[in-house]
């Protein structure tokens, strides 16, 4: 058989139209190739920008979310609602915390999560309400406080969740059912306006009295309570006004927000001494740049008012808790400190600062008696943010009477002492003093829950029967 050659065709040899071809291919098919890397590349980048984007913003709500569920553990509210993403992210995290309320914009929830009778619910039921004075930071609306208002009501009071007080990130706002049917109330009475940015105490106008004012200033949220009462409830249900000062946060060096509990503890004492529904607006106040302060004022009442400063609770001794740096009312009048901050990190005093703070207040509620702690020590000490608050309104009460050339008259009450000194409220006044207090132990969560439980401890139920005024 005779071999066949193999003859090789060159490429000059091909025609010049499928010569041009082939080089378009090659050409395209490269081009194609850098195109898809191209894409490939931008695609990556894309999503690795969105996950770290993701990721960061997942970051920011975890870390939002853990304040908010410290905060709602100290206040009786059923309901979340909020972003979606951020209420989402908050159930996976506390699945045994409040229910939550996903929305998909400021006012509409996710239908296929939320109950259809939402409204109704929220108007049943106390809740909180995330709000954000910042662009989503995930791209979900956020309602201005007009809107929220027009959806929801006029909130009771709100609590800082990041940013600071004058530029605030993110506040809850909280709501009880009683709110809701409110609202006229803020157009005729600037004390029950709710605010997120601090109103400086310039722009506010004072309640005024036709009677006695009487100005109590104390250490913590159950001082007027337990050393101050039956003359304390006497005052309120005489019609008087009475303006009650909280210097510190009544922290005990605890848990962060505990102080939230005794500050609505307070509100739940004063409500049953008036006889009223327990609701009220809080509002903070600035008088200074640097100094803030909570006021309450019960919904329909502007004979009351509770101000609380957050101060830091100094521990028995004046040497004050780990978790707030040691800080205490006594070494800042002894002058071992020179400045005192809040326990939300939003103000600061100096000794001469915090007296001038005091005497503000008096400037502004015009007091005609002060009630305060007395200074007294003997065998039985007494604590000594108590003994402290009582010289820190006595500087600032003789400031004021030098001021005003008058002569306001001051009464001091003993705390712990008095154990040692023989019962003197008996009666109906001792059942009453039981009971208003009762109602403020229902939220301080490190104290006797049960009036029986108060009763069988023997320093509540010594300060159930005694009530005693003493020397400065």
């Amino acid at each position: 058989m005779a071999k066949t050659s193999k003859t090789k065709i060159s490429t000059e040899q091909l025609p010049k139209k499928m010569t041009k071809t082939m080089l378009f291919i090659n050409i395209f098919g490269r081009f194609f190739i850098v195109i898809v890397a191209v894409l490939a590349v931008f695609l990556i980048t894309n999503i690795i920008n969105n996950h770290r984007k993701n990721s960061e913003i997942s970051v920011s709500f975890s870390s939002d979310n853990k304040t908010i569920e410290s905060i709602i553990s100290q206040r009786p509210i059923t309901t979340l609602v909020g972003n979606f993403n951020q209420t989402n992210l908050f159930k996976k995290q506390y699945p045994k915390s409040v229910e939550v309320l996903p929305l998909l914009s400021c006012n509409q929830p996710i239908k296929s999560l939320a109950n259809t009778n939402w409204r109704q619910q929220l108007k049943t039921e106390n809740f909180a309400y995330i709000f954000s004075t910042q662009p989503g930071k995930d791209g979900f609306t956020n309602c201005s406080l007009a809107e929220t208002e027009t959806i929801y009501g006029v909130p009771n009071s709100k609590v800082l969740v990041s940013g600071t007080l004058l530029k605030p990130s993110e506040d809850l706002l909280f709501y009880n059912h009683a709110v809701q049917k409110k609202v006229v109330l803020k157009k005729s009475n600037p004390l029950l306006t709710p605010n997120i940015i601090p109103l400086p105490i310039s722009v506010l106008m004072a309640p005024t009295c036709s009677g006695t004012t009487t100005m109590l200033v104390v250490a913590h949220e159950d001082d007027d309570l337990l050393f101050m009462n039956p003359d304390l409830v006497n005052q309120i249900q005489s019609g008087n006004c009475v303006r009650s000062l909280f210097l510190t946060a009544g922290d005990d060096g605890g848990s962060a927000f505990y102080w939230l509990g005794r500050q609505e503890g307070s509100e739940a004492a004063y409500a049953a001494m008036l006889g009223i529904n327990n609701s009220w607006i809080e509002k903070t106040v600035e008088l200074t740049p640097t100094e803030f302060i909570t006021l309450a004022t019960p919904i329909g009442n502007t004979k009351i008012s509770l101000v609380f400063f957050h101060l830091p609770d100094g521990n028995l001794q004046g040497q004050g808790f780990k978790d707030t740096d040691y800080q205490s009312l006594h070494k800042l009048y002894t002058g071992t400190s020179s400045t005192i901050n809040s326990v939300d990190g939003q103000s600061s005093y100096t000794s001469t600062e915090l007296t001038s703070a005091i005497q503000t207040l008096m400037n502004f509620y015009k007091p005609t008696q002060i009630w305060t702690q007395s200074s007294y020590i003997d065998s039985s000490p007494d604590h000594s943010d108590h003994a402290t608050t009582g010289k820190f309104t006595t500087q600032a009460l003789n400031n004021y009477n030098q001021q005003t050339t008058q002569s306001i008259p001051v009464t001091y009450y003993l705390g712990y002492q008095m154990n040692s000194l023989p019962s003197n409220v008996t009666g109906v006044d001792s059942v009453n003093k039981q009971l208003i207090f009762k109602q403020y132990a229902l939220y301080d969560k490190n104290i006797c829950e049960t009036l029986s439980y108060c009763q069988n401890l023997s320093t509540y139920k010594s300060y159930f029967t005694r009530e005693y005024t003493w020397a400065y």
